[in-house]
This record gives structure tokens, sequence and C-alpha cells, in this order.
């Protein structure tokens, strides 16, 4: 009877690691979600002011953050699940959005080719998004090892 039990504890063991670990990653996620969802209330609060060089600073902060994201959605949770691809994509064409704004917010003098209520209706739809991302990523399982890399530096062009 020892034995058995002693068995039981050993091979659920590793079950249980396992599960400490996607309680991780999911922990990790969620914060990094909050983090780029508060960088782009923030933004959207400050282009709502026409305060766009403060904005821009937070909109620099989202791009950056955004590729993070995106990896870890796309290697830990499950990439066949309806809500999870969506979220992917969402997560695609949210950094692409906000590298076009980081773009214009850097050229220019005195942000001319920046447009405050644009911006505010990117940062807006940006926040709503990302509010839907934090809620899948606490319903669904992050468990998942999936190859996937994203590259891009970082360089300032000027």
């Amino acid at each position: 009877m020892k034995t058995i039990i002693t068995l039981m504890l050993l091979v659920s063991m590793p079950v249980l690691a396992e599960t400490m670990e996607a309680k991780r990653k999911k922990a990790e996620m969620i914060e990094r979600a909050q983090t780029l969802r508060l960088a782009a209330e923030t933004a959207e609060e400050l282009f709502e002011n026409e305060q766009v060089t403060e904005a821009c600073g937070h909109v620099n902060e989202l791009f950056r953050g955004l590729p993070a994201h995106l990896t870890s959605i796309m290697s830990n949770m499950n990439i066949y699940d309806k809500k999870v691809k969506k979220m992917s994509k969402e997560a695609l064409s949210l950094l692409s959005d906000s590298h076009a704004l980081d773009q214009r917010c850097k050229k220019g003098e005195n942000f001319q080719f920046v447009d405050p209520a644009k911006g505010e209706k990117l940062m807006k739809t940006t926040r709503k998004t990302l509010k839907r991302h934090i809620n899948v990523i606490e319903d669904n399982s992050t468990s998942y090892n999936n190859a996937y890399y994203y590259n891009y530096e970082f360089h300032d062009p000027y």
C-alpha cells in the first residue's frame, strides 16, 4: 500500500510542476497585457488633451511591449483555438498600427504628422482589444509549448 502511494506521489509531481509553470506564464502574460493596456489608456487620455509629446512616449512604450505580447500568445497558448487565432491577428494588427503611429511621432518637428484625434481613436481601440486579450488569457490554458519566434530590432533610424 505504501508503495502505491509513493508511486502515485512521484507520478503526480511533474503534473503539479507543469501546472505551476502554466500559472506563472499566465500571470506574466496578464501582467504584460495590463501594462500595455495602461500605456494605451494613458496615451488615449493624453491625445484627448492634445498633449502629443507625452502621448508619443506611451505609444513608443506600447510598441516596444507588443512583440513580447504576441510571442507569448503564439508560444504559450493553443494556436488552433478560434479565440486565440483572433487574438494573435489582433496583436499583429496592434503591432502594425502602433508602429505606424510611433514612426509618425518620430518624424517632423513639433509632431506635425500626428493627428491627436486619430491617435486617440487608435488608443481607444487598442485599450479595448487588450482588455479582451486579458479575458481570453484568463479563460484559456497557457500550458502549450509552440515554437514561435518574432524578432524585431529596435533602433533609431536617425
